[in-house]
């Protein structure tokens, strides 16, 4: 276990890379910004607190964390760069904040493990989000509350799975095609 208490703004570009004993991290509530494979490959990685004030998670920071289950992304977040959490094999979980965050490509990339996204009731949920952040198709998301297409979802019942959403999508592109 690691736990940081100096005033950091930053965890560095690799400044974690590769730490294969690293189990578990507490990042400052000081820390903006999560560099470039800050965490990558750390394989035994299992829990993560996030700072109440990260702002950017940037490429592949915890790609490759093997071991790490679940992610709650803070609310003071803005930005999660490409491959952030890429092949994060045993992630099961990701709660994403109440805003809508800048994001990359392939953000949840070979996380086949990823069976709930939680999108609260704030967030704008888009097809090309979901598509650009290669979420499984088998993921089911978690709604709470009021959500932006909830006249999209009126014929499902929570939780919904991402291949019904992907259906539904081709159904209205057709008929709007048409």
């Amino acid at each position: 276990k690691a736990e940081i208490h100096a005033p950091l703004t930053a965890i560095e570009d690799e400044c974690f890379l590769s730490c294969f004993a690293l189990t578990e991290i507490v990042i400052p509530d000081t820390v903006k910004r999560i560099g470039d494979r800050a965490f990558g490959q750390c394989l035994s990685l299992a829990s993560v607190r996030l700072p109440a004030g990260l702002e950017l998670i940037e490429e592949y920071a915890f790609a490759s964390c093997e071991s790490l289950r679940e992610i709650s992304l803070p609310s003071s977040l803005r930005t999660v760069e490409d491959h952030a959490f890429a092949d994060c094999t045993a992630l099961r979980t990701a709660i994403l904040p109440e805003h809508r965050i800048g994001g990359g490509y392939s953000i949840f990339a070979g996380c086949d493990a990823l069976e709930t996204l939680v999108v609260p009731d704030t967030h704008r949920l888009f097809r090309y989000r979901l598509d650009r952040w290669e979420v499984p198709t088998d993921t089911r998301i978690v709604l709470h509350g009021e959500i932006a297409l909830s006249l999209l979802f009126a014929e499902m019942t929570d939780p919904i799975i991402i291949s019904q959403l992907n259906s539904i999508w081709a159904q209205r592109e057709a008929a709007n095609a048409q």
